[in-house]
């Protein structure tokens, strides 16, 4: 972990620095090469770990939802690092909100991708030194909330925004049954006149989150899904306050015994993109009817009449 760089006076800093050898070309590249071997051993480590124990997978799907726009890979390299880390940036980028590092603290890592010098497709992974807000000078510990995060609202635009149809019936078949996603139909049935709003909110959820996982698969299979699904409305719930504990981890599948790290990631992939679908909709959705309802502002007069 490096240490938050400290300017030195009197010319300090600028005679280490001359006494530091220079590094050749490949002596550099060496050195990059090894940085970037050491943070895919921890995000391999920090896999095996989530593969291994339900309370740790617990605690990583409540990293992933606060982290809802960033890679498996960098969120499973935060929660490793920092598990309560709420808003990451980088030196610079806390520099330029006028924020400093607290002294003492140290940086942690995460994977930025670059593009291909030679114009291809390919992507390489740089390694990013990142500091969290709660290790900065700054008083807010929570990032902005560009929405409102009220759960009656987010369940009104999840309905709104579903990449199905939905529909509200009097019952269904079995009468604890709330919300149902018929994969055969296209559809999302919800039960009308449930007054029980946390239920209604994970019961949506719940089937939303089949929906979404169908969306973006080439087959179904509801068995197969409900895993995934269950993580994804655990994160749903994390996201818009409402309570996840019908969600808790308490198993993991027994097909991830015989997985690699790389399968897993790839299935925890599969579930951050169902969420971050789902949430990246109805934040527009919320933003949009925020946007509606505030009155546009009269001209101001250019000056006083003459």
């Amino acid at each position: 972990m490096t240490k938050n760089f400290q300017p030195k006076r009197n010319g300090n800093f600028q005679k280490n620095n001359q006494n530091r050898p220079m590094l050749s070309p490949e002596e550099y590249k060496a050195k990059k090469a090894a940085e970037r071997n050491e943070v895919f051993g921890l995000l391999d480590e920090a896999t095996e770990q989530v593969m291994s124990d339900p309370a740790v997978l617990e605690s990583f799907l409540d990293t992933q939802s606060r982290f809802d726009r960033y890679s498996t890979s960098n969120t499973l390299l935060i929660h490793c690092q920092r598990p309560d880390a709420t808003q990451i940036k980088d030196f610079e980028g806390w520099a330029k909100d006028n924020i400093r590092i607290n002294k003492g603290e140290s940086s942690f890592a995460i994977l930025e991708p670059v593009p291909a010098e030679d114009g291809s497709n390919k992507v390489f992974y740089n390694v990013k030194r990142v500091f969290d807000v709660s290790q900065t000078n700054s008083n807010r510990r929570q990032p902005a909330q560009s929405v409102n995060r009220n759960p009656k609202d987010a369940l009104i635009a999840m309905l709104d925004t579903a990449p199905v149809e939905v529909e509200t019936v009097d019952s269904f078949m079995y009468s604890d049954t709330i919300a149902e996603y018929n994969n055969d139909a296209g559809k999302l049935s919800v039960r009308r006149g449930v007054n029980d709003e946390v239920k209604l909110f994970q019961s949506v959820a719940l089937e939303l989150a089949f929906a979404e996982l169908s969306v973006n698969s080439k087959s179904y299979d509801r068995r197969e899904f409900t895993f995934a699904a269950v993580c994804t409305a655990n994160m749903l719930c994390k996201k818009f306050g409402v309570p996840a504990e019908r969600f808790k981890i308490t198993e993991l599948p027994p097909s991830w015994q015989e997985k690699d790290v790389k399968a897993v990631r790839a299935e925890l992939s599969k579930i951050r993109q169902a969420t971050s679908g789902i949430c990246s909709r109805v934040n527009e959705e919320l933003y949009r009817q925020r946007q509606a309802k505030t009155p546009e502002r009269e001209p101001r007069s250019g000056g006083r009449d003459r």
